[in-house]
């Protein structure tokens, strides 16, 4: 599909009031880049207060601060700006921003910690807040495709709200699950899009083992970091922006028509039969040539139905609606956003709809201690047809017709109407509910040290809906519908169904991280110690009914008694426990060396077979920082050479697998005349006692 964007972008700057004396001065002037075009939304800060704001559309900025104060002027992508000891001659002052030659000073999120791009010994890629604004798309995956090497994304569809299949480097392992962990602020969510695009602040994908290994167990097929938006001290932002979709198909599959697909029909048939003398089977020579003259006489006996123009439709609207309000002072920093989003499909009957919520709050309660508290939610919903009319309608032959002229249900072609189905057939509805919350402390006993500990609930409720109806016709010549009905295939009164499930995700996730960081002379060391434990309870609750009398009441208690049954019920629970860790070390920022080693434990597995070790070692070395490289400066500014060896591990191969499972059901026994039910149960599949790790090296 191709999408036309039309976006409206309204963005209100203010500043936190802020009691001054009378030592204040106020300076003001305009903030260009390298080219004089004026800057909006520059940070200007004075440094070590919550005295800020940030320039106009254009590029003005006006703030108070303290006499003698150093602000900084500050916009990504450019390096700072440094103005020391202000007075109260600085009005009308013209701050230039360079852009910044070198991207190699971006912090890059690692997991659990954070590395600037030019120390990294793995394979990592990013991609920035700006670029998956820029693309202005519903889910995040849709964000990243093509934006990284090794990153392969692939549409699951194009259904309003459908998502993209992710694979890093490629399929990583031989059964189970091949897509990459995804985490959200370090915490494993179920989707990467399960988190609203506007929330997000930068997508890290770690790709190779030396990368991937701190997440050990979990890893083989790579990890996508997600880490949201914040709030920034001394800088009040409210943000709006409203995007109108218009959905066009950028191409629909071309048919025959009428009289050439008889004309196939006769030859397929002739062929199939060994060429005989007939080669008019099906559709006589005079059927064909007066086959367009004799619909304008009686269209029911001849028709002419054009089923792509009768389904879909030229266009399909949608509409995004996101509010930021971000802000903060010394001790607290919040952002709160707000997301709707809703999106039609190409045909009638379908819709997608999605509401997000999330505040993000950092506390500092001293020099030493703070928290952070971050709440988020989503809404979604997700109605249609029983069937996807796409492809039949392309594909159904123009010379039956979908209703009668007199605009009675038809039988189509032998019984199969896909425009019945879309307008009678049933429907489906989907409601998800999602909850995601990180509660974290910290403390910071030394500069370069600190303690953090982190509680990470996840609630996800499901509650889908599905009803195939019954959808009777006559024929043509019985426009009273007096005789008996003949029913369209798989929609008779045996072949109605009501299926409802109910399904009840929880999950805790809770974190001990210590981490050093310190740089003396030419050294520099980065550790992390850490102790993490997941656990999830997955519970469904699946019922149908069959064989309805009365369509008008889609309802299990309208089914009769012995018609209701269950459907799919079933409930699993995961747990792992882990301990890793991690040292990073260069030297004169030429040379380097990193360690990953993280113990895992998963449920999956017996206990004598529980533990895997999955460790990772990566070097690097900097030739362009050498004095011999000098000379060459002027042509390879950067140069950087790395290897890496790491095993990463995987256990998604299913639940249970090491234990004799037993399955009930109720089963049919024969008891003299009568037959009876009874509850049964049985091992279906034989028991692995010492199944364990997949490991990836």
């Amino acid at each position: 599909m191709m999408c036309c964007l039309f976006t409206v972008l309204i963005t209100f700057v203010g500043r936190a009031s802020v009691f001054y004396s009378q030592s204040t001065i106020t300076i003001s002037g305009t903030v260009t880049d390298e080219k004089g075009v004026p800057m909006p939304g520059v940070n200007v800060i004075e440094l070590n207060s919550s005295r800020g704001t940030t320039t106009d559309f254009d590029g003005n900025f006006s703030l108070k601060v303290k006499e003698g104060a150093t602000v900084e002027f500050s916009y990504i992508g450019y390096n700072k700006y440094i103005l020391e000891n202000t007075s109260e001659a600085m009005k009308n002052l013209e701050v230039k921003l360079e852009p910044d030659s070198s991207e190699l000073d971006e912090v890059v999120v690692i997991g659990y910690s954070t590395q600037s791009k030019k120390d990294l010994t793995g394979a990592v890629a990013t991609v920035s807040s700006e670029d998956i604004t820029q693309r202005n798309v519903t889910n995040i995956s849709q964000a990243i495709q093509g934006a990284m090497p090794g990153v392969t994304v692939t549409n699951n569809g194009s259904a309003p709200g459908s998502g993209a299949s992710i694979r890093v480097r490629g399929i990583t392992t031989l059964q189970g699950s091949t897509s990459p962990l995804i985490l959200v602020d370090d915490v494993p969510v179920g989707s990467l899009d399960d988190v609203n695009p506007n929330d997000v602040e930068s997508i890290s994908v770690l790709k190779d083992a030396a990368a991937a290994a701190i997440y050990g167990s979990r890893a083989a097929a790579g990890v996508v970091i997600v880490t949201t938006k914040r709030g920034r001290e001394g800088v009040f932002n409210i943000n709006y922006s409203g995007t109108q979709i218009v959905n066009t198909p950028t191409e629909i599959r071309s048919t025959v028509g009428p009289l050439r697909y008889m004309e196939m029909s006769n030859e397929m048939s002739w062929n199939d039969v060994g060429n005989g003398d007939n080669e008019f089977p099906i559709y006589s020579q005079d059927f064909i040539d007066s086959y367009l003259e004799n619909n304008i006489e009686n269209p029911d006996e001849y028709p002419l139905t054009d089923y792509k123009d009768l389904i879909l439709k030229d266009y399909a609207f949608g509409y995004r609606h996101n509010l930021t309000i971000s802000g903060g002072g010394e001790k607290v920093k919040t952002l709160a956003s707000l997301g709707y989003e809703k999106q039609e499909a190409l045909y009638d009957h379908r819709e997608w709809k999605r509401y997000t919520a999330r505040v993000n709050t950092d506390i500092k309660l001293s020099d030493k201690f703070g928290a952070n508290l971050d709440i988020s939610a989503r809404l979604g919903n997700a109605e249609g047809p029983i069937v996807d009319p796409t492809n039949l309608a392309i594909e159904s032959p123009s010379i039956f017709p979908a209703v009668w002229s007199d605009g009675r249900i038809s039988g189509g072609k032998q019984g199969e109407n896909i425009y019945a189905e879309l307008h009678h057939g049933g429907f489906t509805n989907t409601d998800t509910y999602q909850f995601f919350g990180k509660f974290g402390v910290y403390y910071k006993p030394v500069k370069d040290l600190k303690i953090s500990l982190n509680l990470s609930p996840r609630y996800n409720f499901t509650r889908y809906k599905s009803f195939n109806k019954t959808i009777p016709y006559w024929d043509y010549d019985d426009p009273l519908m007096t005789g008996e009905p003949n029913y369209i295939k798989g929609h008779n009164v045996l072949d109605t169904r009501l299926t409802e499930r109910r399904k009840f995700y929880k999950a805790l996730t809770t974190q001990v991280l210590v981490n050093y960081d310190k740089s003396f002379g030419k050294h520099h060391i980065e550790a992390l110690l850490g102790f993490e434990e997941f656990s999830s309870e997955d519970e469904v609750l699946g019922v149908a009914g069959r064989e309805y009398d009365v369509v008008e009441y889609p309802f299990l208690n309208q089914a009769p008694v012995d018609k209701v049954f269950n459907d799919n019920t079933s409930i699993s629970e995961l747990a792992y426990s882990s301990h890793f860790g991690r040292v990073a070390y260069n030297y004169d920022s030429k040379y380097y060396a990193q360690v990953n080693v993280r113990r895992d434990a998963s449920s999956r597995f017996g206990s004598a077979y529980r533990w895997g070790t999955f460790p990772s070692v990566s070097l690097g070395w900097v030739p362009s920082n050498e004095d011999f490289f000098s000379g060459l400066n002027s042509l390879v500014s950067f140069l950087k050479f790395r290897g890496s060896y790491g095993k990463l591990g995987n256990d998604r191969l299913g639940n249970y697998l090491y234990l004799s499972v037993l399955q009930f059901s109720n089963t049919l026994f024969a008891n003299g005349s009568e037959v009876e039910s009874l509850r049964t149960a049985a091992q279906h599949f034989l028991a692995i006692n010492d199944i364990t790790w997949e490991s990836t090296t």
